[in-house]
């Protein structure tokens, strides 16, 4: 069956009435080769002719399709198009409006992310249905560090399983890939988290999952830069390169390029860093992930900034803040309000610093009260 060529839509498609499956096989029975962008957008020209009413008759558009599209365009970096207001005949279906929560908090505007999801109402949606929007909450709940968010929603994920194995290998790693990376502040919970996405990998190349693939090659990277192991941190951001650029994804292609540029600066490659976080800039631009732009951007700038024009550097860094305050990210918060004020004490600008200074202090603060590591 042609689905089986396309591992992260399976569960999704198994769902689908025999006429729904027909169309779908049209498209992608010929090449029976992985979803690409050429073929993301063949699939969003068939998803607009069922909910224009084109094909009313043979087919509908159902939570199944809603769930499809917004889970293809979030994987491809479709950003504009999951928050592009011409979309609203899929925003009756919550498995599309889970996306389009997804895709504000990449473009940076978090608060509208959590009231997409506030109005959500889908306990009546199929189990793997329910469960696919959960793990988005969670991975939500992850960008914001709350860790209890992200275990709430694990444990939710685990009862809906128990309806359905698929949620297991198709959902619930999601969940798992994130906890790992928030989990992170001992050497124990470093080493139990590098086996747990090993075994991971294992199982998701048995599935064929590439975007869970290369998040957990993304991670691993950064685990082993936790304990300096340098060299294997970098064949795991090499690895988690590969595997984005074959979806493609260009946000998560981003991400993995700015902390591969943060570990060539550690290693003192600092000609390949700042190349690396300049390609990390241009992707996320690319995708309209504001969110994912500031972290080069502030790298760039930290590790290269020039000391006659600190004022390039200065606006660099207080857009970092601005997108942190925005994400409700206490870290980037506290990093972004750490460097200003050694950037405005070393310029001189005493009251500046100090006012950066005790705001970075009681950053902190609400960081121990959360058990997040500053």
């Amino acid at each position: 069956m042609f689905w089986q060529a396309f591992p992260e839509i399976m569960p999704i498609v198994l769902r689908m009435r025999d006429p729904e499956r027909e169309i779908l096989a049209e498209i992608f029975e010929p090449t029976k080769k992985h979803l690409d962008a050429r073929g993301y957008v063949k699939l969003i020209s068939v998803f607009e002719a069922i909910v224009r009413g084109l094909n009313e008759g043979r087919l509908e558009a159902t939570e199944a399709y809603a769930l499809m599209l917004g889970k293809l365009a979030f994987h491809a970096s479709k950003f504009l198009f999951l928050t592009n207001t011409r979309n609203e005949n899929y925003y009756s279906h919550s498995s599309f409006k889970v996306y389009n929560a997804l895709a504000w908090a990449f473009r940076a505007k978090m608060a509208l992310a959590r009231e997409i999801l506030s109005e959500l109402s889908f306990n009546d949606l199929d189990p793997y249905f329910q469960a696919e929007i959960e793990a988005v909450k969670g991975f939500i709940h992850s960008i914001r560090r709350d860790l209890q968010g992200v275990l709430s929603a694990e444990e939710t994920i685990k009862k809906l399983a128990e309806h359905d194995d698929h949620v297991f290998t198709h959902v619930l790693p999601l969940i798992i890939i994130r906890k790992v990376y928030l989990q992170r502040k001992t050497r124990q919970q470093v080493d139990e988290g590098i086996e747990v996405l090993q075994d991971l990998i294992r199982e998701q190349e048995r599935v064929g999952n590439r975007f869970f693939i290369a998040k957990a090659h993304l991670r691993l990277g950064q685990l082993h830069s936790n304990i300096r192991s340098l060299n294997e941190a970098e064949q795991h951001y090499f690895e988690a390169i590969k595997r984005s650029e074959a979806i493609p994804s260009p946000h998560l292609l981003s991400i993995v390029k700015n902390r591969l540029g943060m570990l060539l600066v550690e290693k003192n490659q600092l000609e390949k860093a700042k190349i690396t976080f300049i390609e990390a800039i241009a992707l996320a631009r690319t995708c309209g992930a504001r969110w994912l732009e500031a972290a080069p951007l502030i790298n760039l700038n930290q590790f290269f900034w020039d000391k006659n024009n600190p004022e390039v550097a200065l606006r660099s860094i207080e857009f970092f803040l601005s997108i942190a305050r925005r994400m409700e990210d206490p870290r980037d918060t506290l990093v972004a309000l750490n460097i200003l004020s050694q950037l405005h004490g070393m310029l001189g600008n005493v009251d500046a610093a100090i006012s950066y200074m005790l705001e970075a202090i009681e950053t902190r603060k609400l960081m121990l009260r959360m058990n997040q590591p500053p």
